[in-house]
């Protein structure tokens, strides 16, 4: 039951874990990843690309913000996986550590200038929105196929 660290080309790759906890890295192109039974970082990288945790507690990590790069999470379990995104590819605004309840709206739209993560989970998309209600759009950063039942406690800001 290794820890696997396994990193991904330019194209289009299939990166698998085992029992142990590993930390997968698509990079670019639209990745699958599966964890595995461990307790499993997953990063899909750029693309769109499919993420499956598995059993334990894992962490769906997306590296930006951008437009047309969103990833599917496959089987995400509120009750012990994660979702961290990093402060560089979203907002230098953004402060480390699990983001504050004010941050996080349900819904199709920001409610109000401090939402900045939408979730609507009659259809399991995840919006970030740098500003909440001004000018800037909001960006589809991810959906849960599952329509997991979330909350700001759920998401997380890294470096």
């Amino acid at each position: 039951m290794a820890n696997d660290f396994i990193i991904g080309s330019g194209g289009k790759d299939t990166l698998l874990g085992d029992r142990g906890a590993d930390r997968l890295n698509g990079g670019a192109g639209k990745d699958r990843l599966v964890g595995g039974g461990g307790n499993d970082m997953l990063n899909g990288g750029q693309g769109k690309d499919r993420l499956t945790g598995g059993k334990g507690k894992d962490v769906f990590f997306i590296e930006s913000a951008k437009r047309n790069s969103r990833d599917m999470i496959v089987d995400f379990r509120a009750a012990v996986d994660r979702i961290t995104v990093s402060k560089q590819g979203f907002s230098s605004a953004l402060r480390e550590g699990t983001i504050a309840a004010s941050e996080f709206t349900l819904g199709s739209g920001a409610k109000d200038s401090s939402d900045r993560f939408i979730y609507d989970q009659s259809s399991g998309n995840l919006f970030f929105d740098a500003d909440g209600t001004g000018g800037t759009g909001q960006v589809w950063v991810a959906r849960l196929a599952n329509r997991a039942a979330i909350r700001s406690s759920n998401i997380g800001v890294a470096l």
